[in-house]
């Protein structure tokens, strides 16, 4: 390194030339010169406006000096070095010098053991400093500071006041031409332990306020109007990722908390064009698989819809879309009515209504696997059926009870009235099925208001509407095998009518009259039925109505008898008619 030496009688000299002294035999007086330039002309030392000078040729120069010295005129000490390369123009060291490595090119340079390298004092205000640096290059620097080795302060200010002013120019940080007025080119760090980034305006104004909770753990965003003195909670990022919105405790990844109006949600998704706003639902172990709502905002009730749409490789549609008008559809995205399941069935309903069903048909089933009650209809049954189904019955039915104060039933059912169940309809009645034999018995009133009963379709009987008794069928066309029946007024004769009490039923033990079925059967047995039925097999019933026949037939044997009797009787009364006539010619001989 080049550098310039001067002894400690040169620098005598130099102070002795500031205050009034003479130099190389010349005497300035003037007061003005007291405090002059003093600058290197060739081999001699000169003070400016002719204050004269002292020959230097004793000594050691090895920089190249000015040839003429070009400051400004109220400086008082003027030192240049004109190298372009690596060079000083003033050094100075105090003590040992520090242990960094010297800067090869400078115009000042200082080195301090124990102290300060530079020191600057200034007590002026305005663009004044202790220290001023200043640069015109676009790649330079006025002032650079930096720590290096084990130092960690590269720039410092304890007092207190103001660390750095910069008036109009930007401040960069790890980069060399800020574009901002703090531009910084890395990591940045504020202690929120002490303090917090703070945006807003100024002299406690309207501000935000970024800092942190848990030891840093949790990213807090603060605000407070203007005039507050304390920032309130606005927003937090929870170190596990979670977020609250007006609340610093979020229970979810995303937690909203504000007190809604319909003008001011807790969240609004605005699409910028005529188009549904989406939320996605999806995760990472399934890819291209989503569920989707999807909401549009449209100038008419029946075209507002939020739809629920899913999504994958297969298939993308909406299967739940809501329409402003309310009107829900499952697997329709223009439902006609309240609720449709399926496709629109073009019913006329005037009432809020739900329809379920396609083009095959529909089905409604409500309950549990052990009993349900289903309603539907399909093609395939060509007919609608209500079905009470339990899983674990072996016929796969349950009971259905109907809670009502009146139950109608038919074509045009109209009121049930005072009935619990009502039937109408023109050509059919109530119809009871054995569902194991299907055979059946109809009860159907007909237009001459007769209650009719039918067995299997066919006509058994009538209760006639004017005299409420009972027709039974008896139609020649529809018997055969016709026989008059034999005598039975012997086995008539044998029958014993009797009076006995009912067992089950009977809680007054009410005594009836009849006959036993068991002793009836061995004289009528055509009279007596023995049942089949699972429920009540082997039983005996009587058919009463057949009695009549058998009274009929009874009368019929009893006036052949009475008419022989009669005819007997008869011829008796001829007999003894006369008799006595014999007798009165016989009374009349013996007279004579």
């Amino acid at each position: 390194m080049k550098k310039v030496t001067l002894n400690i009688a040169l620098l005598w000299g130099f102070f002795a030339a500031s205050f009034g002294q003479s130099i190389g035999g010349t005497r300035d007086n003037g007061l003005s010169n007291d405090i002059q330039h003093i600058g290197i002309f060739n081999d001699s030392l000169k003070l400016s406006k002719g204050g004269g000078g002292i020959p230097l040729s004793y000594l050691r120069f090895s920089l190249p000096v000015m040839e003429e010295i070009d400051f400004p005129d109220n400086m008082a000490f003027g030192i240049a070095n004109t190298t372009t390369a690596n060079g000083l123009a003033i050094a100075g060291r105090q003590g040992a010098g520090s242990s960094l490595v010297a800067v090869r090119s400078a115009a000042i340079f200082g080195t301090s053991e124990q102290g300060s390298g530079v020191v600057g004092f200034s007590s002026g205000s305005g663009n004044v400093a202790g220290v001023l640096g200043s640069t015109d290059n676009p790649s330079g620097a006025g002032i650079i500071g930096r720590a290096e080795g084990t130092g960690f302060r590269g720039f410092f200010e304890s007092s207190g006041r103001a660390a750095l002013v910069t008036g109009h120019g930007n401040v960069g940080i790890g980069i060399e031409i800020p574009e901002a007025k703090l531009e910084v080119n890395g990591d940045m760090r504020v202690n929120t332990d002490v303090g917090k980034l703070m945006l807003g305006y100024p002299q406690n104004g309207d501000q935000w306020a970024m800092t942190t909770t848990g030891k840093g753990a949790n990213l807090l965003f603060g605000a407070k109007v203007d005039g507050a003195s304390e920032f309130e909670g606005r927003m937090i990022l929870v170190q596990n990722g979670q977020v609250g919105i007006g609340t610093n405790r979020p229970a979810a990844q995303l937690e909203i908390t504000n007190n809604s109006t319909n003008v001011l949600p807790q969240l609004l998704l605005t699409e910028n064009e005529r188009d549904y706003a989406r939320i996605s639902f999806g995760n990472n172990d399934v890819k291209n698989v989503h569920w989707n709502i999807n909401g549009l905002a449209a100038n008419n009730q029946k075209n507002s819809k939020l739809n629920f749409r899913f999504k994958n490789s297969n298939v993308e549609a909406d299967h739940v879309t809501l329409l402003g008008n309310g009107k829900v559809g499952i697997g329709n995205t223009d439902p006609d009515k309240e609720l449709v399941v399926g496709n629109n069935i073009g019913s006329s309903w005037k009432l809020p209504a739900i329809t379920v069903g396609n083009e095959n048909g529909g089905a409604v089933e409500a309950g549990n696997a052990a009993h349900s009650i289903r309603l539907e209809a399909e093609n395939t049954l060509g007919r609608a059926r209500i079905v009470s189904h339990a899983q674990y019955m072996p016929d796969g039915l349950s009971e259905l009870a109907i809670q009502t104060k009146g139950f109608i039933v038919g074509q045009s059912p109209g009121e049930a009235e005072r009935y619990m169940m009502k039937i109408v309809h023109g050509s059919f009645g109530l119809d009871i099925q054995n569902a194991s034999s299907d055979e059946d018995w109809e009860l159907y009133v007909n237009t001459g208001n007769g209650l009719y009963l039918f067995f299997n379709g066919s006509v058994r009987g009538e209760f006639n509407a004017v005299d409420g008794n009972y027709y039974a069928l008896s139609d020649r066309r529809f018997k055969s095998d016709i026989n008059p029946i034999k005598g039975i007024l012997g086995n008539m004769m044998q029958l014993v009518p009797s009076s006995y009490k009912v067992k089950e039923g009977n809680p007054d033990q009410k005594t009836s009259l009849g006959f036993i079925a068991q002793d009836m059967e061995k004289l009528f047995p055509e009279l007596v039925s023995v049942s089949t039925d699972e429920r009540s097999p082997g039983i005996y019933s009587l058919n009463y109505a057949g009695f009549e026949v058998l009274a009929i037939k009874a009368v019929q044997e009893q006036q052949v008898l009475i008419e022989a009797q009669k005819a007997r009787l008869n011829r008796q009364i001829i007999e003894i008619e006369d008799i006595g006539t014999r007798l009165e010619r016989l009374e009349a001989l013996v007279k004579n």
